[in-house]
């Protein structure tokens, strides 16, 4: 059975989830400290010295959510996202890594008549981003999901770009993180519009700020968010 920890008292504690999650293990008990497909959140109460189990509920609010991907979003970061990004009637949103479309259904929620338009270069996320936009119910003829190289299948113009990219620790350990970050946002500030918007989250956010800059986006940084033990800062570029 899966659960997940959190504090009454705030903050994450990882070297007690850690070493919590360690102990079972050794034990070979049936439960295990994974925040993936939860069953269960253990809220520990110190004041009161007591836990609290609270099943997990499914929110309808993300009911399109029908097939997701590991490393893909989960919904309330791409509501989050996609709030920042405001769209507006008649926009065009690009997410140039689309995963599973949590971001651009979100848009849709937020603005009409929006052109949405995703691409992946993984079949998977793309099967899995179709399966979505249609449970969402999103109009066909305003979606185009394609499994393309983000360079070679950008729009020419886009007044919206809101993704998260791929920045998993193996692209880090090979030391092009930082250059293929750097790159995506001179092509972002190529293909906005005048007035339009990166939103994005990136995790090295003086390296992507820099790099806005050094193509005229004006920067904004919107905080830190806790990606799954990855610090990432949710970061807007406008032209």
């Amino acid at each position: 059975m899966r659960f997940r920890l959190s504090f009454a008292q705030g903050g994450s504690r990882r070297a007690v989830v850690w070493s919590i999650a360690q102990a079972l293990d050794a034990r070979q008990a049936a439960l295990r400290n994974d925040s993936r497909a939860v069953s269960w959140t253990i809220e520990v109460d110190e004041a009161r010295s007591q836990l609290v189990a609270l099943p997990r509920r499914p929110d309808p609010r993300f009911d399109y959510r029908v097939a997701h991907l590991p490393a893909s979003s989960h919904p309330t970061l791409a509501a989050i996202m996609a709030r920042v990004a405001a769209p507006q009637p008649g926009e065009r949103v690009w997410d140039p890594f689309c995963g599973c479309a949590a971001e651009l259904i979100e848009c849709s929620r937020l603005a009409d008549a929006l052109r949405l338009i995703g691409t992946d270069r993984d079949p998977q996320a793309i099967a899995a981003a179709r399966a979505n936009v249609e449970a969402a119910g999103l109009d066909p003829a305003r979606v185009r999901i394609e499994e393309v190289d983000v360079y070679a299948g950008s729009p020419a113009k886009a007044d919206v770009i809101l993704t998260n990219p791929p920045m998993g620790r193996r692209t880090a350990l090979a030391g092009g993180l930082h250059a293929s970050l750097r790159r995506f946002v001179s092509h972002a500030a190529r293909t906005l519009s005048p007035g339009g918007r990166l939103v994005w989250v990136t995790p090295a956010a003086q390296v992507t700020a820099a790099a806005g800059a050094a193509a005229g986006l004006r920067v904004r940084d919107h905080g830190s968010i806790d990606m799954s033990g990855m610090r990432v800062v949710l970061q807007e570029m406008r032209r």
